[in-house]
């Protein structure tokens, strides 16, 4: 599984199936692989930086 950013769907959504899973009658055989979606850390890095840089003075 990864995590690909993405502003436009929910986070935990999920984006693309990297590999099909499957399963015999109830039993799961192999879980698939998938990409879900996740916000992106743009903001949250400025603003830990602006406050990194504001405790310093």
């Amino acid at each position: 599984m990864i995590e690909i950013e993405d502003d436009q769907k929910e986070p935990g959504t999920i984006v693309q199936e990297i590999q099909k899973g499957f399963t015999i009658k109830d039993r799961l055989l192999r879980p698939a692989l998938v990409g879900v979606a996740k916000k992106s850390e743009k903001k949250v890095e400025k603003n830990e930086e602006n406050k990194e840089n504001s405790g310093d003075k």
